[in-house]
């Protein structure tokens, strides 16, 4: 009997962008009661606002460690 795999389904590119954050989604992520705005509202990545972010100035150090090793960028 052969096993059948499941369908893969492509929704391209996030090419939309959260007003508030700047967090890259797909059109399919919007707030469906806000569907008729002009542009797109989201709130899956900051709550449309309410949550702020502080983005760090410097990568962590197991995150600068991981990028000299070059094991780790053959494989990534």
């Amino acid at each position: 009997m052969q096993r059948l795999l499941p369908s893969y389904s492509d929704c391209g590119d996030c090419t939309y962008i959260c007003e508030h954050c700047s967090a890259l989604l797909w059109f399919g992520e919007r707030v469906l009661h806000a569907a008729h705005v002009p542009y797109p509202r989201y709130n899956h990545c900051c709550k449309s606002g309410a949550v702020r972010f502080t983005f760090p100035l410097e990568s962590p150090p197991v995150i600068k460690q991981l990028f000299r090793d070059p094991q780790f960028l053959d494989n990534i």
